[in-house]
């Protein structure tokens, strides 16, 4: 594991997501209740960015078009084989890694 450093832990709002690019790609990173969450900053269905999605029980929406993604697996919730990478998190001394 290579864990990069991110942001700081204030950086993403609470319920929000916010984008960044790493080591040249592209991730939104969500945080929830103060657990944050990473994924490929790349809806499959028409490559719109997921960043501005809404989440609500740990399912990310896209904000496009509503496709709905487990947070944690990046899997589709209707489509099992269409899914988003997803990347772990750590915080440390006030600051966000994410493992790519």
């Amino acid at each position: 594991m290579v864990f990069v450093e991110v942001c700081g832990v204030t950086d993403v709002p609470e319920g929000q997501g916010k984008p960044f690019t790493v080591n040249g790609k592209g991730i939104a990173l969500f945080n929830i209740e103060g657990d944050f969450y990473a994924v490929f900053n790349t809806c499959p269905h028409q490559d719109n960015p997921l960043d501005g999605g809404t989440i609500e029980d740990l399912v990310l929406s896209c904000p496009f078009h509503g496709w709905q993604f487990d947070v944690k697996t990046g899997k589709h919730l209707t489509f099992p084989n269409v899914g988003v990478p997803v990347y772990e998190t750590k915080v440390e001394a006030g600051k966000v890694f994410v493992d790519l």
